[in-house]
């Protein structure tokens, strides 16, 4: 059940493959056949990129970032000026690139010009483990490249902003890039693009990327606007090294990717012991633990389960070792006579969750026990779901989530059912897959109550609907006054969809993959066989939606995301749907009103959203904005396919 990091954002409303074929009205063929754009400019104009950009301003280094950001591979040969547009702003923004001269104040460390470890104390630094203290007080910026030299705060509490740091240790000895320990306290600010990693080839790191000792504390601001990617082997990405549990830590802000082997990926190490609580409030995390029993965030493999995971806001995409659990503890084998079975306690209040386990172990909650044969022994999971949207993924053999102390208030979701187990706990959420019940998956998705037709993000359609015979919708969670029950009613009759769930629910709230967007499209034109076999590597042969992604991309209305990938597990955005829609119209003329505010004039999406404008595909999200980057839900899609496919279907 291992995936990839990127197959972290798993999303369970799938789109099922039915009936009935579209019809088309004679003559009209709503699809063509173009070529894919030339993006050599583009790629040599990011190729030229400095290796360094810590040696320039943090505004001007962004303009660079932005640029390659803005860059849409999805774009085909009649759109070429656009695409060599993209480039120009890349090359535009690397010539605008100004020296960073505040860099060089006093605090403003270049680990590139190092020749000595940096050593962070309550009254100042040094460098070196021998040199005079320089007296200073904060707050520190670091940046640059080293593969040599490193960083220790030791003591005091820290503000430190890493901008275009990259650490990378393990050529000459094992260390980790960045140690906080000695009850030292660091509050870190993201700018930029960041990176600490133990790059150790013939044989494992024992020590964490950036190492929490167990008596001192991290915090990532929330006014953090960059990333940072942290990779441990045995240690963890952050947190623990081999044996050590992980200090205080707290995730406000900014977008943090750690990966470890044997530890996990976000807290203790292999074999770690009394960690300390881990909070996530805000920002993006991805953290996925390797090969070994490791979880994703919590214990590492071998380690205690005294763990405590509280998680209010932001994305947490979390995936567990071979035997570790998503979010929870490591694998523990009975048999060692230092095992330690303790509590798992995980709550979750908001923020978008995604949690996957290895083999046999919980999505949320506890990792595999092996080698035990008394009763007495047991590792239980005080789990508490009081909302965000949160989804947990299993082994077949295992619960997705763990049971539940008491029974969950539900009173806010739509979508959810549950069962309990002979003790009366409310244990593993129910969902059905192919009509067949698999408890491998759960899923709770926050209701949101509309009022006067719709709420304020959704569009509210124009187009009135023919007095047909309708097909009765039994779904619990679309009522008639909702403005997308004739757009369900729709997709129903034409076998779209049969909802999620085991049929009773539609979930219209729930957001798509890329993959989901274009297999509603492919059905919705009566899933045409596709002429050739898709060669993108992240779209499966046997996969639900390859036949859809290979017909889309013959016809020119997907490119995917990259050469070799089309990024199926992706959330599809409002402005990616609505460009797929167009270009299966032959790309027709767009309207020339632009309401929107959000649509700049160039963006890939430009001529779409004009063209559903002049349509009445869409309103937008209000009077002046679209809202392109949002992520475009299960009701939003189906009433864009409805009013465009409507007529023509009939």
């Amino acid at each position: 059940m291992k995936k990839k990091m990127g197959s972290l954002l798993l999303s369970i409303c799938l789109v099922t493959a039915l009936l009935p074929t579209v019809a088309f009205a004679e003559g009209v063929s709503p699809l063509n056949t173009v070529t894919a754009g030339d993006y050599t400019a583009v790629d040599e104009a990011i190729a030229a990129i400095p290796p360094d950009l810590s040696l320039y301003t943090p505004a001007s280094v962004q303009k660079v970032r932005d640029a390659v950001a803005a860059v849409n591979r999805e774009l085909q040969d009649d759109e070429q000026s656009e695409i060599d547009g993209m480039a120009a702003a890349i090359r535009d923004a690397i010539g605008a690139l100004e020296e960073d001269t505040a860099g060089e104040a006093q605090g403003c460390f270049r680990m590139s010009a190092a020749t000595e470890n940096l050593y962070i104390t309550k009254t100042g630094y040094r460098w070196g483990d021998n040199s005079a203290e320089t007296e200073y007080a904060g707050p520190y910026r670091l940046s640059g490249i080293s593969d040599r030299y490193r960083v220790i705060v030791e003591s005091g509490t820290h503000e430190i902003t890493f901008f275009e740091l990259d650490l990378t240790t393990g050529a000459d000895e094992d260390a980790s890039p960045v140690t906080i320990r000695g009850n030292a306290s660091v509050n870190i600010t993201l700018e930029g693009e960041n990176r600490l990693e133990n790059t150790m080839e013939e044989e494992f790191s024992d020590c964490a990327a950036l190492n929490v000792t167990t008596d001192a504390a991290l915090k990532i601001t929330d006014q953090s606007t960059g990333n940072l990617r942290v990779v441990g082997q045995y240690g963890a990405g952050i947190g623990g090294s081999l044996g050590e549990g992980t200090g205080s830590i707290v995730i406000c802000g900014g977008t943090v990717t750690a990966q470890s082997e044997g530890a996990a990926a976000i807290g203790s190490g292999l074999e770690g012991r009394n960690a300390k609580e881990i909070t996530i409030s805000g920002g993006t995390v991805i953290a996925e633990s390797t090969q070994s029993g490791g979880a994703g965030i919590g214990g590492g493999d071998h380690g205690d389960s005294h763990i405590t995971i509280i998680i209010s806001g932001g994305s947490v995409s979390a995936e567990g070792g071979s035997q570790g659990a998503g979010i929870g503890s490591g694998h523990r084998n009975i048999s060692r006579s230092d095992t330690i079975i303790g509590d798992v306690n995980v709550t979750i209040t908001g923020g978008s969750v995604s949690a996957e386990g290895g083999s046999q172990a919980a999505g949320i909650g506890n990792g595999v026990l092996s080698n035990y044969s008394s009763d007495e022994i047991t590792a239980s999971a005080d789990i508490t779901i009081t909302g965000g949207r949160v989804k947990a993924q299993a082994d077949s053999e295992s619960q997705s989530i763990g049971a539940l102390s008491a029974e969950p208030d539900l009173s806010g979701y739509a979508s959810y059912k549950w069962r309990t187990d002979e003790a009366g706990r409310y244990t593993v959420g129910h969902f059905v897959w192919n009509d067949d019940p698999c408890d491998a998956y759960v899923e709770i998705i926050p209701y949101v109550k509309s009022s006067g037709g719709g709420s304020a993000s959704t569009d509210v359609p124009k187009v009135e609907v023919t007095d047909q015979e309708k097909v009765e919708i039994t779904f619990t969670d679309v009522s008639e006054a909702s403005y997308y029950y004739d757009a369900v009613r729709w997709a129903v009759e034409h076998g779209i969809t049969s909802g999620t769930s085991d049929g009773t629910t539609f979930s219209p709230n729930d957001a798509c993959t890329r993959a989901q967007a274009i297999t509603f499209l492919w059905h919705a034109v009566g899933s045409p066989e596709p002429e050739t076999e898709c060669s993108f590597t992240d779209v499966p042969a046997d996969s639900y939606y390859a036949k859809a992604v290979q017909w889309a991309v013959e016809h020119g209305i997907t490119q995917g995301t990259g050469d070799t990938t089309f990024g199926p597990d992706a959330i599809c955005s409002r402005g990616q749907i609505v460009t797929f829609l167009w270009r299966s119209q032959n790309s027709t003329a767009a309207s020339d009103e632009n309401p929107f505010d959000d649509v700049k004039a160039g963006a890939y999406y430009e001529d779409a959203v004009r063209w559903a404008v002049g349509n009445g595909v869409t309103s937008g999200t209000s009077d002046t904005t679209f809202n392109s980057a949002g992520d475009c839900t299960r009701a939003q899609i189906v009433t864009f396919l409805w009013k465009v496919l409507a007529e023509q279907s009939r």
